[in-house]
């Protein structure tokens, strides 16, 4: 009968495996040392923000004060018998020159004529586009005549002016309505645009 083979003694076994988790383990906690403190920024300053807050909401109120007008405006429209839609749409076409806008009008008769929707200016059904617009710009007093041109000019000096224009670059000639009427548009984008860039660098524009 074979002999079972001797234990092994007891200083011969496996070491005991360790408990725990090892270092670096989910969820042990590592001492980091003392918390550093938070590192300072080069944001604005209060003063900074106090002063766009105060331009920003000089801005808003500017905004509120043009949508009033606005709506007076429309009522005042409405008010006389005017077609709000269509002078919106007169105020486009100011913005075009007169063969772009003529070509609007026609191409507008030109798709309302293929749903039998059609007008005449004429008692006798003739006429075009081209008749009404000479007629209705012939047809203006001097002075809403000269308002509205000085204020096309106006807003032709702004966004010449939001384009890097000059007061070189101003196109009427010197003396005229216009010509004072674009200027004044050009200063004024020129001084709201000033405010901006002085606000930003906390100096301010009188």
């Amino acid at each position: 009968m074979a002999k079972s083979a001797p234990k092994k003694a007891a200083d011969q076994t496996s070491p005991a495996k360790p408990r725990g988790r090892p270092p670096g383990s989910k969820n042990q906690s590592v001492y980091a040392g003392p918390l550093a403190s938070a590192p300072e920024t080069n944001g604005p300053s209060d003063d900074d923000i106090k002063g766009w807050l105060a331009e920003a909401t000089e801005i808003e109120t500017a905004m509120a004060r043009v949508r009033q007008k606005m709506s007076t405006l429309k009522k005042d429209v409405e008010g006389g018998a005017g077609d709000w839609k269509a002078l919106k749409a007169a105020l486009a076409s100011t913005k075009l020159s007169k063969a772009e806008a003529i070509a609007n009008l026609e191409a507008a008769v030109r798709y309302h004529k293929a749903i039998s929707v059609r007008v005449s200016f004429d008692p006798d059904g003739q006429g075009t586009f081209a008749d009404l617009v000479e007629e209705t710009v012939n047809g203006f007093s001097g002075a809403v005549d000269e308002k509205l041109s000085a204020a096309r000019a106006k807003s032709d000096g702004f966004n010449s002016s939001r384009l890097g224009g000059t007061r070189e670059d101003n196109p009427f000639n010197p003396g005229s309505l216009e010509y004072a009427a674009w200027q004044e548009g050009l200063d004024q984008e020129v001084r709201d645009r000033g405010t901006t860039i002085l606000a930003e660098t906390g100096e301010v524009i009188h």
